[in-house]
């Protein structure tokens, strides 16, 4: 998770379509990759959410505003069209 986390933030800085990238010439991460590019790439938008709620929360200890920032993202990755299929059952 250390690496997955400063790959993102570190040498991507939260860029999803870099990371996809970076991650689609990896041949042992192929089928995530397809995975992630469904639905008109839901899943690599999720991750961005779900990476940049993950940071505000660091942050909002300093700042009220940045956590309901972080509430929000968590919600935005929730209600992505990602998971749509799962909610629709």
């Amino acid at each position: 998770q250390a690496g997955l986390r400063r790959l993102v933030d570190d040498i991507f800085k939260y860029d999803m379509g870099r990371f996809r990238g970076y991650c689609e010439a990896e041949d042992s991460w192929s089928k995530i990759v397809a995975f992630l590019d469904e639905r008109d790439k839901a899943g690599w938008k999720m991750l961005g959410v779900l990476f940049g709620s993950e940071e505000a929360a660091k942050n909002a200890f300093l700042n009220e505003r940045e956590a309901l920032r972080a509430m929000e993202g968590s919600q935005e990755a929730f209600n992505s069209e990602f998971f749509a299929p799962l909610l629709t059952k």
